[in-house]
């Protein structure tokens, strides 16, 4: 059986012809508009900055602290929510500000927070050690990183905030780090090339395929999944994800793979790769 799968998996082209691309996917379709590959590029570069600001939480909380309207935005989400979580984002922000206070003033200011926002009584409050209070503040901001924020930035609370950090951003064309003589669609275009313009330094592989295209060949893959593989990113281009397949890879898994990508919906697979 297992010489039957590779021997129709070799007879599988791995490389992507330069015609097999079709020229126009619907000749009826209304031309797209250049306003809607900018508005498209813009959208998609902050939905994956969104994905890093919940990557990279500990920045992103330092930038929201920086700015009252989004600390603000992010108590009334939480306020919203109706769980009482904003008392911890309270005590984390205001924590985080004492650290720069004397420490007679801070201490008192300490022991109101631990009181008020965390329901600790007043005494306590008074005989909480500093070493203890700050293994305190550093569980909460843990739990702000880690359970609050991500549910906050999905919220679009700080859209605002994190469009005015990114400045101006125009679709970015990266033809060195797309598949050669890959033309995305028009209508696709806006989303590709954001894409692999934000993806490409992103801390986790990252592979985008093209499943209209016979062969499903990658047409680009970001610099961890070079890393990763070792593989250069001119050798990757242009074949199907199998290629990275080997004598030892799980013939189930591969099994789930190809049925959810027959299906379009997501799957989780532990493989051995090549």
């Amino acid at each position: 059986e297992r010489e039957s799968i590779d021997s129709l998996c070799g007879a599988i082209p791995r490389m992507m012809p330069a015609a097999a691309q079709a020229a126009q996917f619907d000749a009826n379709a209304p031309p797209v508009q250049e306003s809607s590959i900018q508005r498209q590029f813009r959208e998609t570069a902050l939905l994956v900055e969104k994905l890093r600001w919940i990557v990279h939480g500990r920045e992103s909380l330092d930038k929201i602290l920086e700015d009252g309207e989004a600390l603000e935005a992010f108590r009334a989400h939480l306020v919203a929510q109706g769980n009482g979580d904003e008392k911890l984002l309270v005590f984390w922000s205001e924590m985080t500000r004492l650290q720069t206070m004397r420490a007679g003033a801070r201490d008192a200011r300490r022991r109101l927070l631990l009181e008020k926002e965390l329901g600790m009584s007043a005494e306590e409050a008074r005989t909480m050690d500093n070493a203890s209070a700050q293994r305190k503040y550093a569980d909460t901001r843990r739990t702000v990183q880690e359970k609050l924020l991500p549910s906050f930035i999905k919220s679009g609370g700080c859209d605002g905030l994190i469009s005015s950090l990114m400045g101006d951003v125009d679709v970015t064309e990266r033809r060195d780090i797309l598949a050669r003589k890959y033309k995305p669609p028009r209508d696709l275009s806006g989303f590709i090339h954001a894409f692999a313009h934000t993806m490409d330094d992103f801390p986790a592989c990252i592979v985008l395929s093209d499943m209209t295209t016979p062969g499903n060949p990658m047409i680009f893959v970001n610099r961890e999944f070079c890393r990763v593989t070792r593989y250069a990113r001119k050798d990757a281009l242009g074949k199907n994800c199998r290629f990275l397949q080997g004598p030892r890879s799980e013939v189930e898994a591969v099994a789930v793979i190809q049925d959810t990508l027959r299906r379009g919906v997501d799957c989780f697979v532990k493989i051995t790769n090549y």
